[in-house]
C-alpha cells in the first residue's frame, strides 16, 4: 500500500518510522496521523493493529515494514 502524506511534519515522522518501530510525538500530531484513511485501514484490527497510535505514541507491528518510495512511503505486510 502506498501512502503520500500531504504534511511535511507527518512526512518526517514516517521517515523516522522507517528506522525505529516506536516514536513519540505530540498528541495533536498523533490525532492528525490517525485521520488518514490508509492509516485507519491499517489500524482497523483492534486486537492486533499494524499501526498503533495512542496519546502521542506511534508504533509499528513487527509484521509491517515501511520503505521510502518516491515522494511517499510503501507499506509491506509480512
Amino acid at each position: 500500500m502506498y501512502f503520500d502524506p500531504k504534511n511535511k511534519e507527518i512526512e518526517k515522522i514516517f521517515e523516522r518510522l522507517t528506522k525505529y518501530p516506536l516514536i513519540k510525538v505530540d498528541s495533536h500530531t498523533a490525532q492528525t496521523i490517525s485521520r488518514y484513511k490508509k492509516i485507519r485501514y491499517l489500524n482497523q484490527n483492534r486486537k492486533n493493529p499494524l499501526i498503533y497510535i495512542n496519546k502521542g505514541i506511534v508504533g509499528l507491528n513487527p509484521k509491517l515494514k515501511i520503505k521510502r518510495k518516491g515522494k511517499g512511503f510503501d507499506f509491506n505486510i509480512f
